[in-house]
């Protein structure tokens, strides 16, 4: 006999020794009948549906089906909304320049300036105020208009001969010479004026129809030409007319580049100051060489320009009938005369240019030239 204290109980059972095996085998064969004996209830007669059990685990997913036709198109939806404004683009490449506009309207003439200093004498060509002794160009000791004559000019050509003139009345009669001694007497005479000797007074032969036949009637036919004669001294210098000249002055010197695109008129290298009242006139000419450095060709326009001594708008000797050229790569010289009433002022005057297209006139050399005060 074994003592063993059952958990939970606080009791002691006594359990004969070898009962330890005996139970599970009894307990086993007790459930192998229940178990054959609910088989046979089953068989004998079903027994009411038990509850669905749970849900199984979801299969493995079948292949995708074909495709169904494509369905009606849907209405149009609402227009959305204004998107935010993109970013700003690139600026475009500049275009190409556009034509020179039409020429503007002359301004209106501006008041008149202030009188201008007074002017030197024409004598005066250094215009330092000075008689120099190189300026008494006539080597008189006196300094007035007539230092102020240009070198003389080449002598002309002789003029043709004139017509011979009528002849001259006859003179007086000499006096009654000596009587000679009486000759012998000679044959008879036929008068001068008897050209056919018939003895006759032909109405021919009365040649300077005065209706006497005399001597007068005896004048021979009319000699020849006579030889040009001598060149006569040149006559005495006058004095200087109010249509003179009041001054004269150059200028000269580099022209340098001039443009492009420059639409208004510039003067091309230096310039003179001359002074004039209100009905002297101006008068110039002037050349310079200009071309491009560049292929042309390509058209400018020249003369010659005037303005308010010291600046200011320039203005062209020939208004809008200026002289237009047209430049290349090759340097040619150009050349323009004009002559005009400015009014009374001081003027700043020279060779100008208006380059208002794309090339530069770059290939230049030195201008020259000269504008005269005459009144």
């Amino acid at each position: 006999m074994v003592e063993e204290e059952a958990s939970g109980r606080g009791v002691s059972e006594t359990v004969p020794r070898g009962s330890g095996d005996l139970l599970p085998k009894i307990a086993l064969g007790l459930a192998g009948v229940a178990i054959l004996l609910s088989l046979v209830a089953m068989v004998a007669v079903p027994g009411p549906r038990g509850p669905a059990g749970p849900a199984g685990s979801a299969g493995v997913a079948g292949a995708n089906g074909d495709s169904g036709e494509d369905g009606a198109v849907g209405a149009t939806g609402a227009t959305g909304s204004v998107g935010p404004a993109g970013p700003a683009g690139t600026a475009g490449a500049t275009g190409l320049a556009g034509s020179t506009g039409a020429t503007g309207a002359i301004g209106a003439t501006g008041a008149t300036g202030p009188q201008g200093p007074a002017g030197y004498p024409c004598w005066d060509t250094d215009m330092d105020g000075t008689n120099d002794p190189s300026e008494d160009a006539n080597l008189d000791t006196s300094f007035d208009t007539l230092d102020c004559q240009g070198p003389q000019g080449l002598t002309g050509a002789t003029g043709a001969a004139g017509a011979t003139g009528s002849a001259g009345a006859t003179g007086a009669t000499g006096s009654t010479g000596a009587t000679g001694a009486t000759g012998p007497p000679g044959p008879a005479g036929t008068p001068c004026w008897d050209t056919n000797m018939n003895g006759v007074n032909d109405p021919s032969e009365d040649v300077n129809t005065d209706t006497f036949f005399n001597t007068l009637d005896c004048q021979g036919p009319q000699g020849p030409t006579g030889p040009t004669g001598a060149t006569g001294a040149t006559g005495a210098t006058g004095a200087m007319g109010a249509t003179g000249i009041v001054t004269t002055a150059t200028f000269y010197g580099a022209v340098g580049v001039i443009g492009p695109a420059v639409p208004l008129w510039v003067f091309a290298g230096p310039i003179a100051t001359v002074t004039t009242n209100a009905s002297q006139r101006l008068t110039g000419a002037a050349e310079a060489p200009l071309g491009l450095a560049a292929a042309g060709p390509q058209l400018f326009d020249y003369g010659l320009c005037y303005r308010t001594f010291g600046g200011g708008p320039l203005t062209n000797f020939a208004g809008l009938s200026f002289s237009t050229g047209e430049a290349t790569a090759t340097r040619v010289s150009w050349a323009a005369t004009a002559s005009v009433v400015p009014g009374a002022g001081m003027w700043d005057v020279g060779f100008c240019v208006r380059n208002a297209l794309g090339l530069a006139l770059a290939d230049t050399g030195s201008v020259n030239g000269w504008v005269q005060v005459t009144n």
